[in-house]
């Protein structure tokens, strides 16, 4: 789940509880528009309503890009 604070929340769909949550504690992001999970479900790329992406490897909650648009990216996608 993308949210409003920028961080984005990994749910545990069989006990409906929080597995992990990622932020980004260089850089506060506005709040999450657009996100997607990588092929081999090893990835998020997520990006906020001022136009930041960032694409965090899951197993250890790092941040592997940050890049910014001109504009909101209402769609992304990563392989």
């Amino acid at each position: 789940t993308g949210c409003h604070d920028g961080s984005i929340v990994l749910w545990d769909f069989d006990t409906k509880g929080v597995i992990k949550v990622l932020s980004d504690e260089e850089e506060a992001l506005s709040p999450i528009c657009a996100l997607s999970w990588s092929s081999h479900g090893r990835r998020i790329i997520a990006a906020d309503d001022k136009g930041r992406v960032r694409v965090w490897l899951i197993e250890d909650s790092r941040i592997i890009y940050r890049g910014r648009f001109e504009s909101p990216c209402l769609t992304v996608q990563i392989s």
